[in-house]
């Protein structure tokens, strides 16, 4: 099973708590970052959300374990340049 993540950054409303928002420096917004995992149909396989401060590549640490642990079958994850670095060493050590 191959499948395809990306994270996309949304503004939050001035009542969410500072605890579960960020400021996401490269697009300037202050609010949450949703990490989508899709399979190559575009069927959503697993969503996360965080604090948009967060990095893609911090944040798929998490994402990939728990991917792991439902999806046994993925065989192939495709990701931008935002997943990039020690996450690639990572995820080869573990999987």
């Amino acid at each position: 099973m191959t499948l395809i993540v990306d994270s996309q950054s949304v503004k939050c409303a001035s009542t969410v708590g500072r605890s579960s928002r960020g400021y996401d420096a490269a697009k300037k917004i202050n609010g949450r970052k949703r990490h989508v995992t899709v399979d190559t149909l575009g069927l959503p396989v697993m969503i996360t959300v965080t604090p948009a401060g967060i990095q893609d590549r911090d944040a798929a640490r998490d994402l990939f374990w728990r991917l792991r642990l439902t999806q046994p079958q993925i065989t192939q994850v495709w990701a931008d340049r935002g997943y990039a670095g020690d996450l690639v060493d990572w995820a080869r050590e573990r999987f």
